[in-house]
């Protein structure tokens, strides 16, 4: 079955619906947005796209894209979608790694890509704009609002078997060498559907997607979704406008837009229209949840969504129950129905071990790269244990095994006491002194074994010494993991459109500090 035709059945059953309610206001309804992939799907086909080319799509976030992306699978093809906002040589390295045959690309973009200057205002209101590539091998089609507006009857859909390609995308980070992710069609049938296993028994029926793929999750739900704008600031302040005026009673964000209104004062007790609020794409803290809880309705659901790029949703936890978790590690919560997870040993201590992921969901494999074995699981990097919550087997994050400490033949999980610190870490008047922290691991050739460095980021520069933070460490790490040193930074680095905590640059910074190689880790070798 062509992976578009699910939704074509869902736009059929209620026509009339509104589909997609852009952030400008423009809005379409199921129909229309039906017809317009149609008329795009068609005009495809006459420009000779085939079953199986990839197609890079260099379209706007919003109701646009959404016709470009199902135009694609309709015809049969593969939607490649790249992010821009990482620079342009990483951008155009992505675009030689996934090899498309076909660019199509918005006229906008070519005359923003032409005028002299204009990106450079466009990026100072952190409007991205990436560059239109230039290989001999790629076909350009250019189209028009005007073009993407056009409708037509319904299409012959391009029979697609199981293990034929559908989508490539990229994992998170700014590599210069990305993992280019490759999936197909039944994968990608299974990765969509798995959004009621998040979901559970939520009812929703008008959706705030954060991301193309949220779009599709919500569309998927038989939802009118709505499109968020903007980046970090300005992002965070379209969200809190939407959930304030009522008109979503669902909303999927990352914690860090919700984090930026709570740093600028900006976040208001939330309506209690808004019905279920999922978190996901960065680690989701026990601070974090509590201060987010104050401005939530007692009736409104939070649920903590623990997945990754290859694969999807993993597992599932609810925000109050993840909040009162006084355990070791991070509790990640439920692995939903479809998904089976298996801790594969890798020298821990006993119960610890790699986060193995075997599921229906799963990628094909990477390009460049051996396709997975049809019985070969996703190992995730992530370190794991399970632990009995409330009489079910919830399974909790240890850390990454890149970011484990060795020192003194102890194993050391930074995961484990980061968010402990932080909650710890308060003044005379018991307010919270640290805006973020991270542990890393710095070789120490004297040694021959780990240092462990703690980084801090400080609320208010006059507000805790460092001896008190290095008390603090000892006594939440205790005398096995308790730092070594700690330093002050005006922030932290973060890497990716999550804005994860980059440890690779904190271990370099460290070494710098330390007056040690920057490029010596134990983890190479």
């Amino acid at each position: 079955m062509n992976p578009a035709r699910p939704f074509f059945e869902i736009f059929d059953s209620d026509p009339e619906r509104l589909a997609i309610v852009q952030f400008d206001g423009v809005c379409v309804d199921r129909k229309s947005l039906a017809g317009r992939v149609y008329a795009f799907a068609e005009q495809l086909r006459q420009q000779g796209v085939q079953p199986n080319d990839r197609v890079l799509l260099q379209i706007p976030p919003g109701i646009e894209l959404t016709v470009c992306i199902l135009g694609v699978l309709w015809v049969g093809g593969v939607a490649l979608l790249l992010e821009s906002g990482l620079g342009e040589d990483i951008y155009l390295a992505r675009v030689r790694l996934s090899d498309p045959k076909w660019l199509v690309v918005h006229n906008k973009l070519i005359w923003v890509n032409r005028l002299p200057g204009v990106k450079g205002v466009l990026s100072h209101f952190e409007i991205d704009v990436p560059p239109v590539p230039q290989l001999e091998t790629l076909t350009q089609i250019t189209v028009s609002s005007k073009d993407l507006l056009k409708t037509a009857a319904p299409t012959p859909e391009a029979s697609r078997k199981p293990d034929d390609e559908a989508v490539v995308v990229f994992t998170g980070g700014t590599t210069q060498a990305p993992k280019c992710v490759r999936f197909q069609c039944s994968a990608l049938e299974h990765f969509l559907s798995h959004i009621y296993g998040v979901v559970g028994d939520a009812q929703m029926s008008s959706f705030l997607a954060d991301t193309p793929p949220q779009v599709l999750y919500g569309l998927k739900m038989g939802c009118t979704v709505y499109l968020n704008k903007g980046r970090k600031r300005k992002r965070a302040e379209s969200m809190m406008s939407l959930v304030g005026s009522g008109a979503v009673d669902a909303c999927f964000t990352a914690p860090y837009l919700w984090m930026e209104l709570i740093r600028l004062g900006q976040l208001e007790p939330l309506p209690q229209t808004l019905k279920t609020i999922l978190l996901g794409s960065a680690p989701v803290t026990r601070d974090f949840l509590w201060q987010l809880l104050k401005f939530v309705h007692p009736n409104t659901r939070i649920i903590c969504l623990y997945g990754m790029t290859e694969v999807g949703a993993i597992s599932t936890v609810d925000a109050r129950d993840k909040a009162a978790w006084e355990g070791r590690g991070d509790l990640v919560g439920k692995v939903i129905e479809g998904v089976r997870v298996e801790l594969e040993d890798r020298g821990m201590e006993e119960g610890v071990g790699e986060i193995v992921v075997y599921s229906s969901s799963l990628y094909a494999g990477y390009i460049g790269q051996e396709s997975r074995q049809a019985n070969e699981g996703l190992k995730t990097g992530d370190l794991g244990c399970w632990e009995e919550v409330n009489g079910t087997l919830m399974l909790v994050l240890m850390g990454r095994i890149k970011d484990m400490i060795i020192r003194n033949g102890i194993n050391i999980y930074p995961q484990s006491f980061e968010a402990k610190i932080k909650e710890r870490a308060v003044n005379s008047m018991n307010q919270p002194v640290l805006r973020d922290c991270a542990m890393v691991g710095v070789w120490n050739p004297e040694r021959s074994d780990e240092d462990v460095v703690l980084f801090v980021q400080l609320i208010s520069k006059d507000n805790i010494q460092t001896e008190n933070l290095m008390q603090i460490a000892e006594h939440v790490c205790g005398v096995d993991a308790k730092p070594d040193h700690c330093f002050v930074l005006d922030s932290l680095p973060v890497t990716g459109r999550q804005n994860k905590t980059d440890k690779q640059e904190l271990r370099r910074k460290g070494a710098r500090l330390l007056g040690r190689d920057a490029n010596v880790s134990h983890h190479d070798g």
